[in-house]
């Protein structure tokens, strides 16, 4: 198992952002030192960074990129691909592309979560859908061009309405069917969706490639209710060996938060 913490790049500014937040570079050279294998970015927009300069920053640091998450395109900006004013989708089509070019040129994926925007009752369920699934498509279309990912991650029914559980997100990974779309859990959404993680996890075995981890209400790792245990058990048991990244509120500071959370997946992992 490859270990990471999320590390926000420098356009992010969200306060509680469940990522190290300040200088990128600061939040590797700390993941390095504490015995991380990785960071994940978590995005805003690709403009202002540079992809070069990121991914030589964590190679003398002796880490990985694993993934850029698109959170905080929807968490600071609230675009996404179902909004009903269309320049706003195009918007968050437009960001979700530059993300993912971006994260080519560092070989990883990238995820959508909260980007995907969900239903609204002036707007009939039907066009929410088609509107998903044209922004997946195109999106997904164009790491097909670049050679990544767009990795589905479930979402918990307090962050969105629209693909909440494991089931519903493999079943639209299915349905779209596209060789560049692909699934991501969550432990956060599991629980939050009231599955039974074992069975969770089971279900998506082969068929998941990335992973974040959290203790209860997002703290960091062995600071709230998670049964950590059974949650290593069942990534095993499905033949899960890829990432598993932290994403965590920053309580009560980032190198705290990032210390404690390695200290519980060096014992489990």
């Amino acid at each position: 198992m490859l270990t990471a913490y999320q590390v926000a790049t420098a356009e992010v500014h969200t306060p509680n952002v469940t990522a190290y937040l300040g200088d990128p570079l600061a939040g590797i050279h700390l993941a390095a030192e504490i015995g991380y294998d990785g960071v994940e970015l978590m995005m805003r927009d690709a403009a202002p960074n540079d992809a070069d300069a990121l991914a030589r920053a964590a190679e003398a640091a002796g880490l990985q990129i694993s993934m850029c998450c698109t959170g905080e395109v929807y968490g600071e900006d609230r675009i996404s691909f179902t909004d009903p004013d269309a320049s706003v989708r195009a918007a968050a089509r437009s960001r979700a592309l530059g993300i993912v070019a971006f994260a080519a040129r560092l070989g990883v994926d990238i995820n959508v979560g909260r980007l995907r925007g969900g239903y609204r009752t002036e707007v009939p369920a039907e066009q929410t859908r088609r509107w998903a699934r044209d922004a997946f498509l195109e999106v997904c279309d164009r790491a097909g061009d670049l050679g990544n990912r767009v990795l589905l991650e479930p979402l918990g029914p307090q962050v969105g309405n629209f693909l909440n559980t494991t089931a519903e997100c493999l079943a639209y990974v299915r349905e779209l069917n596209h060789p560049h779309f692909g699934l991501m859990l969550d432990t956060a959404h599991i629980f939050a969706c009231g599955e039974d993680l074992p069975t969770s996890v089971a279900a998506a075995a082969g068929e998941f490639h990335y992973l974040h981890l959290t203790d209860s209400d997002r703290r960091p790792l062995g600071m709230g209710n998670v049964d950590f245990s059974a949650v290593a058990k069942a990534i095993r048991a499905a033949g899960y060996d890829g990432w598993a990244a932290v994403e965590v509120f920053q309580q009560p500071d980032s190198e705290t938060a990032m210390r404690a959370s390695y200290d519980v997946l060096q014992r489990l992992f």
